[in-house]
């Protein structure tokens, strides 16, 4: 109903201003008539009568256009009331939604720090090779590049804790770099895991930078805590450039 309103509107408007653009035309092509001309008083009269006929039809006409644009400035400014609504009904539902999913993802992390983390095992995890090097032959990864980063975050899981794992790929180079920010947990010896998987993700071809980041939340905003960035050169090992512990 709502798409098909500009379209009613439109109409509306075309329909009342021809029918205006009408009655101007007819006016203008009575004045061009001389009474001169006429030497018969009845064909005087005649247009006489008609000048007054059709000057009555215009007010008529101006009229309806008059109400004609009453009747669309109404259902306009209705229209308008009705979206406003829709839009405040549509934000109170977005404003739930979020408070909903901050919630659960709340629950989520309350549940997940409940466990305790395993060792990260030295055979390492299994990671999607084939996913990780269709990101440097596709043109659109980020189909791709979203599935790996979910599935290495639940992965990392049950070593890490709550996580959230970012790849970026540099399209010139096709080189990618991985930042895994990590809740701060006790217990976890952070050093010694970031050996073990950077050792583990060594064996990906054009990843030349791994970032570990371990944040808290204090009154519900997170604040870095400490970082470790691994890096690497093509054909070398990686190699800890910095340590902010």
């Amino acid at each position: 109903m709502s798409g098909m309103f500009p379209w009613v509107i439109g109409i509306f408007l075309i329909v009342l201003s021809g029918s205006l653009g009408y009655r101007e035309y007819i006016k203008y092509q009575l004045k061009q008539l001389e009474m001169e001309k006429f030497s018969s008083t009845s064909m005087k009269k005649k247009v006489l009568f008609i000048r007054r006929r059709e000057q009555e039809k215009h007010v008529y006409s101006l009229l309806n256009w008059g109400v004609g644009i009453t009747i669309i400035l109404f259902y306009l400014f209705y229209f308008l009331l009705m979206l406003q609504q829709k839009n405040v009904a549509l934000t109170h539902q977005l404003i739930q939604v979020t408070e909903e999913v901050r919630t659960l993802k709340t629950e989520q992390k309350q549940f997940i720090q409940q466990f305790p983390l395993s060792k990260y095992p030295d055979k390492g995890i299994e990671i999607p090779m084939e996913e990780w090097e269709a990101m440097a032959t596709e043109k659109d990864t980020r189909e791709i590049q979203g599935k790996l980063e979910q599935y290495l975050a639940h992965s990392l899981a049950p070593y890490l804790g709550l996580s959230t794992v970012i790849i970026t790929v540099d399209s010139s180079t096709k080189q990618s770099k991985l930042s895994i920010q990590i809740e701060e947990r006790k217990g976890l010896d952070m050093k010694e895991t970031t050996k073990k998987i950077v050792k583990d993700f060594s064996k990906i071809n054009g990843l030349m930078t791994i970032k570990f980041q371990t944040v808290s939340s204090i009154d519900g905003a997170s604040q870095q805590k400490n970082n470790w960035i691994y890096s690497r050169k093509e054909g070398e090992d990686f190699s800890l450039l910095t340590d902010k512990t």
